[in-house]
This record gives structure tokens, sequence and C-alpha cells, in this order.
């Protein structure tokens, strides 16, 4: 991007969240503009590294920036940093940004309540003596109950702090649901081993999340009431009670219940009781019937429930059961994808492909995208592949096909028309022909036009099309890489590229690199890239170094040591 030295346009470009632009795109007198630095802040605050010295010792400059985002603090002058005002704001917008402060706030106790208030994690870069104050801990795990990590040991051998930590946090009507919120419980993690063992404590925390339990003494792991209250909120809570419990029908029906795959923890006894496999598997997606006992896995009402729930249980069947077609076509049902475990017995039985394939077709209806991780029978399906390429929403589905429909021209024009950039997908022989290049340039086209960036994927039967590579070249000119030799040496794309982008002109022929058209348009990043011969025109090294002066170096050795060069690229 060209330097912007006009105020009125600077500021007007940093308030138009359209436009692309920075600080660093500014005139240094511009970035120490106390208005045009205020509207690059209020569009992105962090952008105050590249302000002026002198706007960095501001402090109505600083405070924008700090209320935008706490860590800003420390792109401040020294002396501002001193500022408590523009610490307290900092940590006010985000309790971690403590961590950028100077030590004087790290050990100003005003200052910590406020940011473990904010954000309990705040906690971990407080001084140790505020890790050791009972208010601002219990505020510091009120907020986030895991920063009771970071709690003095005393205080995490504290009943009521602990128990402060793993009760769930009631968030602000704003609070923004995240990681701080649904890990409430585990918390007990960090509570002494005490506290681990007390009951109203372990109680409280698997009452909020039962995965807590695997941080109980093992006194309490093998308590069956908690193990119940455990696995009755989370199914899986069951790998972390006593090997007892794993063997307690009572206890495993409870998690099955929540989550079938549960059933991986259970004893092995109870991995072969026909009632806890049943019922892990009537919840949906119960994908671990590998852990049924064999003799389970070999009983068709199981098998039958196992393929319902999840059609790939098929693959962990006994070989006779993978062998019965009522079976199988119960499979398809659930997945048509089972047809590559299908035994060859039943490899070609109407039936069941019959009821696979209507499973994948409204499979691929639903969500086109599907289509990549399918069966090779479907890929070669052209129904099929003509929904998923039509619908999917991406380019690449093509590839996916069977190599016979990458040499159908059904199958390839409706991919092209979708995306053109589909068209490097497509059999040698359809990449070339005329009728299918001219619809992926339509398929093309309007992706084009939306990001001009996509043209680097562009396929190679495309990239002669002059309107398309012009597209791309005057947003992205380095995209001249990506156009065929004779574009690069056709002279309005290279200058359409080069005016956008100077740099563009490594791609130009050898032609065009001595252009002195060219060249000038490309300003300073085109020098390093032109001919010998323009490289020693002063007219042309001279306004390459005005532009950008370091290019001063690709410039001839008797230009290098000319004064009126040398002079140009100073102060730049």
């Amino acid at each position: 991007m060209t330097e912007i030295t006009d105020k009125k346009e600077a500021i007007d470009n940093f308030k138009n969240k359209d436009k692309e632009i920075s600080l660093h795109d500014v005139s240094d007198d511009l970035r120490a503009d106390k208005e045009v630095v205020i509207a690059a802040l209020e569009r992105k605050a962090d952008e105050i590294w590249a302000a002026s010295d002198e706007l960095k010792a501001d402090k109505e400059v600083v405070m924008v920036a700090v209320k935008l985002g706490g860590y800003n603090i420390q792109n401040a002058s020294e002396d501002l940093q001193k500022d408590k005002d523009l610490a307290i704001a900092a940590v006010n917008q985000d309790g971690t940004a403590i961590s950028a402060l100077i030590d004087e706030w790290k050990n100003d106790r005003e200052i910590a309540l406020i940011a473990v208030k904010q954000d309990g994690r705040a906690l971990s870069d407080v001084s140790s003596n505020f890790q050791a104050d009972k208010e601002i801990v219990i505020s510091a795990v009120t907020n986030w109950g895991s920063a009771l990590a970071y709690a003095y040991e005393k205080l995490q051998a504290n009943k009521e702090v602990v128990l402060t930590a793993v009760q769930k946090n009631i968030p602000e009507p704003d609070y923004e649901i995240d990681e701080r919120t649904v890990t409430a419980g585990l918390a007990l993690e960090y509570a002494s081993a005490d506290l681990q063992a007390d009951r109203e404590v372990v109680e409280t925390a698997v009452t909020e999340n039962g995965k807590a339990i695997r941080y109980a003494s093992h006194e309490l792991q093998a308590d069956k009431d908690l193990a119940l209250k455990a696995v009755s909120g989370l199914g899986g809570a069951l790998a972390f009670v006593s090997d007892e419990l794993k063997a307690d029908k009572d206890v495993v029906m409870e998690a099955v219940k929540q989550d079938g795959n549960a059933l991986r923890d259970a004893s092995e006894d109870l991995r072969n009781d026909k009632e806890v496999v049943m019922t892990a598997l009537a919840m949906q997606d119960m994908f671990y019937f590998e852990y049924a006992s064999d003799q389970l896995r070999a009983d068709k009402e199981v098998a039958l429930a196992a393929v319902s729930s999840y059609g790939p249980s098929f693959s962990e069947l006994s070989e006779v059961l993978q062998n019965d077609k009522e079976v199988a076509i119960a499979a398809a049902n659930n997945d048509g994808n089972i047809v590559k475990y299908l035994p060859e017995s039943l490899l070609s039985d109407e039936g069941i492909l019959e009821a696979a394939r209507k499973q994948i077709l409204e499979s691929i209806k639903e969500s086109a995208g599907r289509f990549a991780s399918t069966a090779d029978k479907w890929k070669a399906d052209k129904e099929i592949a003509l929904i998923a390429v039509k619908d999917s929403g991406r380019y690449d589905t093509l590839e996916y096909a069977s190599e016979e429909l990458r040499a159908d021209m059904d199958v390839v024009c409706a991919a092209v028309e979708a995306d053109g950039r589909a068209l490097q997908y497509a059999s040698e022989e359809l990449q070339n022909n005329k009728d299918v290049i001219s619809k992926a340039k339509k398929g093309f086209l309007p992706v084009l036009k939306n990001n001009p960036d996509e043209y680097r994927y562009i396929p190679e039967s495309l990239s002669n099309d002059k309107e398309l590579a012009m597209i791309a070249v005057q947003s992205f000119g380095n995209h001249l890489e990506h156009a065929s030799e004779n574009l690069r040496g056709e002279k309005e794309v290279v200058l359409a590229a080069v005016e956008n982008h100077g740099y563009a002109l490594e791609y130009a022929s050898e032609e065009l690199r001595a252009d002195k058209e060219i060249v000038m348009a490309g300003k300073g990043g085109a020098l390093e890239y032109a001919s010998d011969e323009l490289r020693d025109d002063k007219e042309v090294v001279l306004a390459a170094v005005k532009d950008t002066a370091y290019t001063i170096e690709y410039a001839s050795e008797k230009l290098q040591a000319d004064p009126d060069v040398i002079k140009a690229s100073e102060g730049k």
C-alpha cells in the first residue's frame, strides 16, 4: 500500500471497517498526530506500538488503548506505566493484563483485587502475598474455580475457599461462556488431600461435574452414593471410580444410561451382562461396542441393537453375524458405508446394497461434504457424485470421485460450474476440453470476484485467461506468479500487477523487466527485479529510493554512489 500522508484520508480509512489499513501504512507525521492515532486505536487498540514515542507518553491516547485491550499498557512510555489510573483501566478490561504491569502494581492490593474479580486467572500473576490473601483468593476462585491452583497452600486447605472454588460460578448476564464455566467442580484437583477426602466438598464438586470424582480420595472414589451422583451427571465418570464400583451393576447401569460408551470402563463381568450392554446400545452412536464380550458380540439381538445404534459396529461382530443378511441390512440402514465390511457372501446382495445406497443418498443430500469419507463404491456412483459436487460447497469434492467419474463429462461439468477450481481434479482429457474450460471459467469468476486471493488456486487450464488474471493481479499483484507464461509477458497484465505490488515484477518476462514504464510503475519494489540497464537509469533509481530507501542496494554501483540518489534515500 502507498504511504498515506493526508490526515483526512487516514482518519476516514481507519473509520471504514472495510478498509485494510494499519498505522504502519501512514506517514511518520501522521503517526504523531493524536486524532489519527486515536482513530487507529479505536479500530485496533494494539496499533499503539506503531504510534510516535510522544503519543505513547500521552495519557489520553494510552487510556484509549488500554480500555480496549489491557495488555496495551506495555507499549506505553515508562512514565505512564507507573500511572495507577492506567494500571486500573488495564486490569478492568482484562484481569490477566496484570502480568504486563510493573512490579509496583502487581504488589498493589486494590489492583490485584480488581484483576482477579475480572478474571480469576490473574491470581497466577499477583504477588505471592496476595496468593495468601483470603479475600483475593475467594474473589479469584469465584470467577474461575481452577484459580485455586495458584492459591497459597494453607488456602487450598481452607474449606470455605475450596467449597467456593468447586461450585459453579454464576456469570454476569453478558458473561461469555468459556472454559472457566465448563470446568466447574474440577478445582477439586488443587484442594488439599484432607479436603479431597471431605465428603461435603467432594459431593459439592461431583454435583457440579461428575468428572471431579477423579480427584477425590481413594476412599470416596469407592463410595457408592458419590459414584452414583457422579455418573448420573456424566457417564464417563465411571472411569474414575474404584474397581469395585466398576463391577457394581447399579453404578454401571446409571453410567451407561447417560453415555453408552461408558461400557468400556465397566468390569469384564458387566461387559458380558446382556442388560447392561443393551442399555448402553440404546444410546445413539454407541461406538465402543468392541468392549462388549465376545459372547455378546455373537448374540444376534445384541448385534441388531449395536448396528442400529452405530452402523460401523458391524465390523466388530462375529463372523457368523457378519454373514447374517438381517443384521447387514440393519447396519446398512444406519450407515451405508458398511459395504466395505461386507463378507464376500453378501457383496452382491441387492437388498443390502439398496438399503446402503438409500442411506448414503439421504446422508449426502443432508450434507454433501460427507462424500469425501464415503466408501469407494459410492464414490463411483454417478448420481451420488453429482449431488456431492453440486452441493458440497467445496471445490475439491471432485478429487474424491472415482477415476472413471473424474473423466465423466456430466460430473466434471457439474463440479466446475459449482466452482471452477474443481477443474484441477478432472481427467487430463477434460482439463483440456474447451467446453469444460468455458464452464470452469464461469464457475471461477464469482469465486475470484468475491476473493481475488483465490487466484493462487487457479487450475493450469485457466491460467492463460486474461480476464481472470486481471481481476487477481489488480488486488494481489504477486499472483502474477500463477498466471501463464504468456500472460506474464503481456504488458497490460504485468503493469496492473506491479501497480498493485512492485515486487510482482519478479514474475514478469525478461522483456517486460526491461520496460521502463512498468518498472517506474512498480516504484521501489520493482527495482530489485529490473534489468541491469534500468538499475543504471538515474530517473528509475531516484523514483525507487524515494519510495523505499533500502532499494538503493539494487541500483548499479555507479548510482549507489550518486549524491542525488543518496540524498533521496536519506531520512526515509
